[in-house]
C-alpha cells in the first residue's frame, strides 16, 4: 500500500527548485574542475613530470576542512567529498591521457 501523495506545498517546492539550483551549479563546477585537472596532466605529461602529487592532495584535503569550519559544516564529510571529487577528476584525466584523446573543453 502507498501512501497518498500529499498537496503541494509551496515552501517544499520553492527549497526543492533552490535545491536543484544549487546542483546545477554543483555539476559546473564539477565539470570546470575536471577540464582544469586534465589541462594541467597534459601540461606534466608532455614535460614528463610525475602526474600524481601526494602532498598537494593532502593540501587539498586541508584547505577543505578548513573551508567546512568557515561555513559551519562538518570537516570530515567535506574532506570526504572533495577528496572524492579529486580522485574522480584524477581518474578521468589519467584515462584520457592515456587514449590520447583530444580534451574537450569541458571534460
Amino acid at each position: 500500500m502507498s501512501a497518498a501523495r500529499a498537496p503541494p506545498d509551496a515552501t517544499i517546492e520553492r527549497l526543492r527548485r533552490r535545491i536543484e539550483q544549487v546542483d546545477r551549479s554543483l555539476v559546473g563546477l564539477y565539470a570546470d574542475r575536471r577540464a582544469l585537472v586534465l589541462e594541467l596532466w597534459e601540461y606534466k605529461h608532455r614535460r614528463g613530470l610525475s602526474l600524481e602529487d601526494r602532498s598537494q592532495e593532502a593540501l587539498i584535503g586541508q584547505r577543505a576542512r578548513r573551508w567546512a569550519v568557515e561555513e559551519s559544516v562538518d570537516p570530515a564529510e567535506v574532506e570526504r567529498w572533495i577528496l572524492t571529487t579529486v580522485a574522480d577528476c584524477k581518474r578521468a584525466a589519467q584515462a584520457a591521457v592515456e587514449r590520447g584523446a583530444p580534451r574537450p573543453a569541458r571534460c
